[in-house]
């Protein structure tokens, strides 16, 4: 189970009433290596369109003549006056109702203590809350959780609007979704997800199924800012389809920026930076932890979780146009170890531009498996070079060096002691196994330790095979696969990452 599975606490939000006031306002037998090509290192622009104030002329306009909560019970659009407000205790909305202001940083709505919240499940309160009702819009201002707020906006009724809008602050997530419908849009939400009572990392935005419901909820999350939030600017969580598209992600703090565990999402035209210094490992899902060289966090994660983790097929996602900065670009991953088939299938990565990575691309569903889903990747510069394939994830090789470590081994011809002490650091590197049997596949760009021709004939030779030398003895040593083959002798692997 996700340990930041908030379900039942989203759920107990309630209504109450409010006191706001004013206040202050990241070739074939060949003995030399390849030349690598890598890209520059990309740093995004911040740049979103804004939405101007759009004010219907029959807005209340609201200036603490009564509470806030009164104002937006009785008036179905309500427009803060310019300056900061201030209020202890959660605004519910009705359905249908608005509460607007004069623009992100003009009018701000501002959690104070002794902050009271809904006066029951404090772990899952916001300062705006929808209270399970349909058609809420908020726009054109400052949401301030203050970090007193477990969320800045929630959660559980549908078709709610969130545009031109900054929220802040939450010592959770900055907007919770737990219905279907919502659009979040031309908004800034920055800086929460530091103090999330879970213990775990809040996010910018978090899209979670309530049990009770289908799990389609097709949110639209297009052209915001999601800047320094705990965990990642986007996590999705068993929510099947949805949208987004044309975000500015910058500076968050976890395993990804945009993390995703369910089928049927279109992820587009979103420009990525993430530090590769984030924690890398996803809290309670070792499934999506890649075990490999260079365990980094990713630009997209998306990840199969076990069926018996709650989880279910992640197919058709769509990846495209994305600019991407990061330790991994883009990576598709499950827990394949357990089950072949529990790994992202069918889905379509291409044109995605990831030369600010240190791995551009990585997908744990293993060419030539008998067994359908294989991803399309097509006009990606995974390896710093247009239409250059991803890093493959094979199960026969759980292991992995970097290219420095390679470098380090070439040496070619050498003594046998030479190549023993080389195997002898190879060996060192295989934590997990690695062992091959002849017939199976070995990998293009894997390591291999084999003895390509144990009885000495000297009648078949590592040449008669698509690999090159990294340091050899006769045909006996380490040699890299240029194009994957079937092995004809036993022997050990080791995948090799950037």
């Amino acid at each position: 189970m996700n340990t930041r599975y908030r379900t039942g606490l989203i759920l107990a939000a309630t209504l109450i009433l409010s006191f706001a006031l004013p206040g202050r306002p990241e070739s074939h037998g060949a003995d030399l290596p390849p030349t690598p090509t890598v890209g520059p290192r990309v740093f995004l622009p911040l740049i979103t369109k804004t939405s101007s104030p759009q004010i219907p002329p029959t807005c209340f306009q609201w200036a603490n003549q009564t509470s806030l909560q009164q104002a937006v019970s009785q008036h179905s659009c309500v427009v803060l006056q310019a300056g900061l407000w201030t209020t202890d205790v959660q605004i519910a909305m009705p359905a249908g109702h608005s509460l607007l202001g004069y623009g992100a940083g003009i009018s701000t709505l501002q959690a104070v203590a002794p902050w009271i919240g809904n006066g029951g499940a404090n772990d899952a309160e916001a300062v705006v809350h929808n209270n399970g009702q349909p058609g809420v819009a908020v726009k054109y201002l400052t949401i301030d959780a203050n970090n007193l707020s477990t969320f800045g906006i929630g959660a559980h009724g549908q078709n709610m609007l969130v545009d031109s809008v900054m929220v802040k602050n939450a010592k959770c997530d900055g907007i919770a979704i737990a219905a279907a419908g919502w659009t979040i849009q031309n908004s800034i939400i920055q800086n929460n997800g530091f103090a999330c009572p879970s213990g775990d990392p809040g996010s910018g935005i978090y899209v979670i199924r309530q049990k009770s419901e289908d799990d389609v909820y097709n949110p639209a999350i297009l052209n915001n800012r999601l800047l320094a939030n705990g965990g990642p600017a986007i996590d999705i969580d068993r929510v099947r389809g949805g949208v987004i598209s044309h975000n500015i992600i910058s500076n968050n703090r976890a395993w990804a920026a945009i993390s995703v565990n369910a089928s049927n999402w279109t992820i587009t035209g979103n420009n990525i930076s993430h530090p590769q210094s984030a924690n890398p490992l996803h809290p309670g899902h070792t499934e999506c932890w890649p075990t490999h060289a260079n365990i980094s966090p990713a630009g997209i994660s998306v990840c199969r979780q076990p069926d018996n983790n709650s989880g279910g097929p992640v197919q058709y996602t769509r990846i495209s146009g994305n600019r991407i900065s990061s330790g991994h670009g883009i990576r598709l991953i499950g827990d394949d170890e357990s089950d072949p088939t529990w790994v992202p299938t069918f889905s379509t990565i291409e044109d995605n531009d990831l030369s600010g990575s240190i791995v551009g691309c990585i997908d744990d569903f293993e060419p030539g498996q008998n067994q359908p889903g294989m991803n399309t990747w097509t006009g990606n510069n995974c390896a710093g070079m247009l239409n250059s394939p991803p890093v493959y994830l094979w199960r026969l090789c759980p292991n992995s060096v970097s290219n420095a470590t390679v470098a380090g081994w070439e040496i070619g011809v050498a003594e046998p002691s030479a190549v023993q002490a080389r195997i002898n650091e190879f060996d060192a590197n295989r934590l997990d196994g690695g062992e091959f049997s002849p017939g199976n596949l070995l990998p293009a760009g894997a390591l291999v330790a084999t003895n390509f021709d144990p009885a000495g004939t000297g009648a078949t030779t590592w040449q008669n095979y698509p690999v090159r030398t990294v340091v050899r003895s006769g045909s006996w040593g380490i040699f890299q696969v240029l194009n994957a083959f079937s092995a004809p002798v036993p022997g050990a692997c080791l995948l090799v990452f950037p």
